[in-house]
């Protein structure tokens, strides 16, 4: 049953690149219509999807798609990672472009902007686990946002 935890989790190295982690999530882990996790919903496989950096190091990061399946979807587990492949290689094709950067850059500058209060401690954590990454101390300063589009970094990710 779903409640033993059923899941399929994938995962891959990627370019220790915050920003292309972020944009890859924006749309992998995306629950609006046409997204993978709709699908699969509207299929009766999953209850949820996560997409995300997963492990960061200077050297690379692990990217981690996490599916929670419902009992269906555990007997239908090739079809799950079919769609979630071709979902990335329609990315491939559409999503790798400057406007639908752009687009992500100004969302984040948004969520940056009105974000609530953090708690001093979980912050200083946060930036304490963060700046052996973190090349350009000016990071700390502006949104965790995408900042410069590299059309053939992203392909290369996908």
């Amino acid at each position: 049953s779903v409640r033993d935890g059923h899941e399929i989790v994938l995962q891959w190295s990627i370019s220790p690149d915050y920003d292309i982690g972020n944009y890859l999530g924006s749309f992998l882990g995306d629950e609006g219509s046409g997204s993978v996790l709709s699908l699969l919903r509207k299929a009766k496989w999953a209850t949820s999807l996560s997409a995300g950096v997963y492990v960061r190091t200077s050297l690379f990061s692990l990217y981690r798609i996490t599916v929670l399946l419902t009992d269906d979807g555990l007997s239908n587990m090739n079809e799950i990672v079919q769609h979630i492949f071709r979902y990335i290689n329609l990315m491939k094709q559409h999503a790798v472009s400057e406007s639908l950067w752009n687009e992500r850059v100004h969302v984040d500058d948004i969520n940056f902007r009105f974000q609530p209060a953090i708690d001093p401690d979980d912050y200083v954590t946060e930036i304490a686990s963060t700046m052996r990454t973190v090349q350009d101390s000016a990071k700390f300063l502006r949104p965790p946002s995408l900042r410069v589009y590299n059309g053939d970094q992203l392909k290369s990710v996908l």
